[in-house]
C-alpha cells in the first residue's frame, strides 16, 4: 500500500484474569526498586491497535524511517485504560564517503497518567517488553516506554566490511511529572509523585561489532548513564543522596558462533 515500504497493522490483547496482578496507581507511595505497582481488585484486560511502517523514500533510497502507533483501551482492574504512544525515526547514509556514515535521528513518546486518583488509567502499558533486544531507549535500561520521552541522536560507521561502529546518544523526559518512572521491564523506579521535575536523564552507549570469521562474531559494548533532575530530587529526598548515587555504567563482550 504504501511505495518502498511495509505496513504492519496490528492487534493485540493482553489479557490476565489473575485479579490480584491488576495494577492500581490510585495515590500509592513506594519505596525506591519495590516493583511494578500496588495490587488492585478485578481483570487486566487491555486492547492494543496499532500500526507499523518501516522503509526508505522513493527516488532517495539513503533515507529510510519508521513509524509506529498504538493507542490503548480496555481495563485495568478498577480502572479504565486509556493510553497512546508513538515512535519515530529517520536516518540518511552517506553512501560515497568513507565509511559509508549513517545519521540518524528519533523520537519516543508514550503517555502517562496525569491522575493517578480518578478513574483512568492513562499510563501506556508496554505489554511484554523487549527493550534491551536492540538497544531501545538505551542498553542500560533504566527507561521503558511508559510515561516518557526519548530524544535519540545517532551515528553509524563501518570502516571495513566486517567492522561497524555506533555512538548513540539519549535525553529522557517524564511525559507527566504526575505519574512514575518506569524501568524498561515495566516496574516502576520511584513513587509517582510531581516534584516539579521531568528530566530523567541522558545515556550514551557505545557499540562495536566485528565478523572475525564467516561463522563467528564479536559484539562489544559500554555505556553511561548521567541521571537528571527528576532523579537527583528524589535522591535527595530519601536521605540526602545526590547525582552521583546513581551514576551508571555498563559493559558487555559477547561472542556468537554459527553452526
Amino acid at each position: 500500500l504504501v511505495p518502498g515500504a511495509l505496513l504492519e497493522l496490528m492487534y493485540i490483547q493482553k489479557n490476565d484474569q489473575d485479579q490480584s496482578a491488576a495494577i492500581n496507581t490510585t495515590g500509592a507511595t513506594l519505596t525506591p526498586w519495590s516493583g511494578s505497582g500496588v495490587t488492585g481488585s478485578g481483570n487486566t484486560i487491555i486492547h492494543d491497535i496499532s500500526a507499523r511502517i518501516d522503509g526508505k523514500v522513493p527516488g532517495l533510497e539513503a533515507l529510510d524511517y519508521t513509524l509506529e502507533g498504538h493507542g490503548q483501551f480496555g481495563d485495568i482492574g478498577d480502572k479504565d485504560k486509556e493510553a497512546w504512544a508513538f515512535a519515530g525515526r529517520a536516518g540518511y547514509t552517506l553512501k560515497n564517503v568513507m565509511w559509508t556514515p549513517r545519521i540518524g535521528v528519533e523520537y519516543n513518546y508514550a503517555s502517562g497518567d496525569d491522575d493517578p486518583t480518578d478513574g483512568d488509567d492513562e499510563t501506556f502499558d508496554n505489554l511484554y517488553p523487549t527493550n534491551h533486544w536492540q538497544g531501545n531507549y538505551g542498553f542500560i535500561d533504566v527507561v521503558g516506554w511508559r510515561n516518557m520521552q526519548g530524544f535519540r541522536g545517532n551515528v553509524k560507521v563501518n570502516p571495513t566490511k566486517k567492522l561497524m561502529v555506533q555512538v548513540d546518544y539519549w535525553k529522557f523526559l517524564l511525559a507527566e511529572e504526575e505519574d512514575a518512572w518506569y524501568f524498561a521491564n515495566g516496574n516502576r523506579g520511584f513513587a509517582a509523585a510531581d516534584r516539579g521535575e521531568d528530566d530523567l536523564g541522558q545515556e550514551v552507549d557505545l557499540t562495536v561489532s566485528y565478523q572475525l570469521y564467516k561463522n563467528v562474531g564479536i559484539l562489544a559494548g559500554y555505556s553511561v548513564f548521567l541521571p537528571g533532575d527528576y532523579i537527583e530530587e528524589y535522591l535527595g529526598s530519601v536521605g540526602g543522596g545526590s547525582r552521583d548515587d546513581f551514576d551508571t555504567t555498563w559493559g558487555y563482550l559477547q561472542t556468537t558462533v554459527t553452526f
